[in-house]
């Protein structure tokens, strides 16, 4: 984690595989890794290092495909509605009720797979 113009850059290696001796070179190889950017204004009660450590590991574990709802391809999101839309069907809903568990299901699906969800 280092200090970076008014802000803090952390990050998290999972498994990793090369933890250097030399403290001259930094670079880690691992499975997966993610780094975090955070900035605005400070709070001396809080541990700006740790926090963004936290979340590249919350990253790392959530494994999201799309930082934001509106980076998922409308092929993909087609596509996912088409098979709930069956299921819901296949299951003898209304429409009206149907209508209602697909957005409630595309919302589950948006969490799953979006980071900023």
């Amino acid at each position: 984690t280092r200090s970076h113009r008014g802000g803090v850059v952390g990050g998290y290696v999972h498994n990793q595989i090369n933890a250097s001796e030399s403290k001259e070179s930094e670079v880690l190889l691992g499975r997966q890794a993610a780094v975090v950017a955070l900035s605005g204004s400070s709070n001396s009660d809080v541990e700006w290092p740790d926090v963004a450590k936290r979340i590249a590991m919350h990253i790392v574990a959530a494994r999201p495909q799309y930082c934001r709802r509106s980076d998922v391809p409308e092929e993909v999101v087609a596509k996912e509605e088409a098979v709930l839309r069956e299921e819901v069907v296949a299951a003898g809903k209304p429409a009206n009720v149907a209508d209602k568990i697909i957005s409630g299901r595309m919302g589950k699906f948006y969490e799953a797979h979006v980071l900023l969800e």
